[in-house]
């Protein structure tokens, strides 16, 4: 099984992300969380990327793989 995000999804959703963890952060707020969203804006295209791999093996012998790459948001 394999999917991706569609690209409308992080467009139309990136922005209120930053707003709603900005306020969660409140005075705790790293300045460079607004720089990401003003250099990079709604494309997920703009974003660096990193990738990750997990392997899951249960006792009974069901083994789950997931490899994905993902947007780094800040960091």
């Amino acid at each position: 099984m394999s999917g991706e995000l569609d690209e409308s999804i992080f467009h139309d959703q990136i922005e209120d992300f930053y707003r709603i963890l900005g306020t969660i952060l409140d005075e705790k707020r790293n300045p460079e969380l607004d720089h990401y969203y003003e250099k990079n804006g709604n494309d997920i295209n703009n974003y660096q990327f990193s990738h990750a791999h997990f392997s899951f093996q249960h006792k009974n012998g069901l083994h789950i793989q997931l490899d994905f790459t993902y947007a780094l948001l800040f960091y």
